[in-house]
């Protein structure tokens, strides 16, 4: 906390302000608006969801990853506000990332994200049947539902 000390009509007052408090516009919390992206199909630069900041000033806001050991921050990008797989063909089913927000003033907040990568699907069932016109039907993929039928995918 600082002090700032003003003479008013000879007389001298103090004035006690935190330039760090949510009230001078730091930020104090970082929210994602998704925590999961389609592994190991997911393209680079493939946006995983858009980061977004809780402050009382919310202009000039930047995000950062904050690179440390504990964390996979290697495993993204970030353009604007938006969170990015780096790389093609990321397979790794469990990431974590810390996120900082910093304002134009240099004020900041830090956020720990566990980001899932999804490989299947339960709730999807094929759509072909290998019981169907009584000829050479083969699902491939139960979860993409891609059938062949003599070779030729259908």
């Amino acid at each position: 906390q600082n002090q700032l000390y003003l003479q008013l009509q000879g007389k001298m007052v103090a004035l006690s302000f935190d330039p760090c408090s949510t009230a001078q516009g730091g930020p104090t919390n970082i929210s994602l608006s998704a925590t999961s992206f389609s592994a190991p199909t997911a393209s680079a630069n493939t946006v995983v969801g858009q980061l977004s900041t809780t402050a009382s000033v919310t202009s000039s806001l930047t995000y950062t990853i904050v690179s440390d050991a504990s964390t996979n921050g290697d495993a993204f990008n970030i353009s604007g506000n938006s969170l990015r797989i780096a790389n093609a063909g990321e397979s790794r089913t469990t990431l974590t990332v810390r996120i900082r927000s910093t304002n134009a003033v240099g004020l900041q907040t830090e956020k720990l994200f566990t980001i899932a990568g999804v490989t299947r699907s339960g709730s999807r069932q094929p759509v072909c049947d290998p019981n169907v016109n009584r000829g050479a039907w083969d699902c491939v993929d139960n979860y993409l539902s891609v059938c062949t039928y003599g070779g030729w995918a259908v």
